[in-house]
This record gives C-alpha cells, sequence and structure tokens, in this order.
C-alpha cells in the first residue's frame, strides 16, 4: 500500500510511504504525516491539511488540532451526516463558492467525536435529467442517484 503526501496546488510529492497492503486505513498513515507536519517549521507548514473520508475519524483530527493545523476532510455519508444535509437544505443563506456550487456551514458531532466541529454542506444543480433512461439502466446495471432541489432549479446567491 503506497500513502502518499503530496501539495495539491503544486503537484509536489513530498513523500510516499510503502506499507504492507492491508494498511490502506488513514490510521496507518497518520504517524508519518505527523512526522512529516512535526518537521517542518511553523511557518513552512501547510495551509491546510485535505483528506478523503477515512481521515474525518476523531484520532487524526484531534492530532491535527492539537497542532493547530487546519484541516478539510470529506465525511462518510452516515446516518448523522445525511441528517445534517437534509436539515440545511431548506436554509436560505446558501452562499456562491464558486464552480457551480453552493455551501452553508453548520455544526455537528457525530458518535465517536468528543466535541462539535464546523461542517460545510456543499450542493450544485443536477445538469441531466433525474428521470433514468430505460437503456442507459439496462447498460449499465448501475442506478445513478443525486441529490434533487425540491422547488426546481436553485439561484446562486451574489
Amino acid at each position: 500500500m503506497l500513502h502518499t503526501y503530496w501539495i495539491g496546488n503544486l503537484r509536489l510529492v513530498l513523500d510516499v510511504e510503502v506499507q504492507a497492503g492491508k494498511t490502506h486505513a488513514a490510521k496507518h498513515s497518520a504517524a508519518r504525516l505527523r512526522t512529516l507536519l512535526d518537521g517542518l517549521p511553523p511557518g513552512e507548514r501547510p495551509a491546510l491539511v485535505r483528506g478523503d473520508n477515512a481521515f474525518g475519524n476523531e484520532h487524526v483530527m484531534l492530532e491535527l488540532e492539537g497542532r493547530e493545523q487546519r484541516y478539510l476532510f470529506k465525511l462518510r455519508q452516515s446516518a448523522g451526516v445525511k441528517r445534517l444535509v437534509e436539515r440545511q437544505w431548506s436554509r436560505e443563506d446558501w452562499r456562491d463558492v464558486g464552480q457551480g456550487f453552493e455551501g452553508v456551514e453548520a455544526e455537528l458531532r457525530l458518535m465517536g467525536w468528543s466535541r462539535a466541529r464546523r461542517v460545510v454542506v456543499l450542493r450544485r444543480g443536477v445538469k441531466e435529467s433525474l428521470i433514468a433512461k430505460q437503456a442507459d439502466a439496462a447498460a449499465s446495471r448501475q442506478q445513478v442517484l443525486h441529490f434533487a432541489e425540491p422547488t426546481g432549479a436553485f439561484k446562486l446567491l451574489e
């Protein structure tokens, strides 16, 4: 398993760690991430650590918060996250965040988290029909699900 640590905007790889094949979870890369961050002077640390949904766990977030390191992780679509998204949907204060997306901020405390944390919910309008075409569904055998704006297309806020 390869764990790669890189600077996204520059597409510059800082380090690659090779581990056994069953060490794919975020917890297996947390130690090396910690070492990389601690090896950088405070002024040279990244403005933001990004990660997929495997990094949105208490252990990794507490380590970064203890270092005052900002982070942005996707969250798994757990029942708690889905409920949060549903509650946010009817809000009137969605803001244009670029590339066709709108966003709102909220707080969420999931099971296993020691405290509530700031989350950002994003949405964008669906560009295609929500009705599955018979030929498409039969060819792929995989149904595609979209979030749909309940009142039609949403207006981008200024």
